[in-house]
């Protein structure tokens, strides 16, 4: 008689974190050229994985809004959070739900490229 394979919760979870890492890997280099060399190594992987773990740890949960916070850091840099205050205020406003925060911090990023994308007012240096 075979019998089957018990996995506990914790190696489940792992398992679904180990995906979402990879789908994650797979996003970024297909928008980014310059994400597979560095997601390749053995350094980036763990970034990615300190990137997610900072996004639970401000209560982040489903995959769409921790992805929405790594892609965020991918382009405005791992300590986006702590840099601009905005994102910092967003992030830990404990009134805000985990995809309220996640909103708030895409809005601030595309607001911010939009306004880099402007470039300067006039008089402005």
């Amino acid at each position: 008689m075979a019998t089957g394979l018990t996995l506990s919760d914790r190696q489940v979870e792992t398992l679904a974190v180990e995906g979402f890492l990879r789908k994650m890997i797979r996003i970024l280099t297909q928008s980014d050229p310059k994400a597979g060399p560095v997601l390749d190594t053995a350094e980036g992987q763990q970034t990615l994985r300190q990137q997610y773990e900072r996004a639970r740890g401000y209560g982040l949960e489903t995959e769409r809004d921790l992805g929405r916070y790594i892609v965020t850091a991918w382009t405005m840099g791992i300590d986006f959070d702590r840099r601009f205050p905005a994102m910092s205020q967003i992030l830990n406003d404990p009134a805000l739900t985990p995809t309220e925060k996640a909103d708030g911090v895409e809005r601030t990023a595309l607001t911010l490229f939009a306004l880099l994308a402007e470039g300067p007012k006039d008089g402005a240096a």
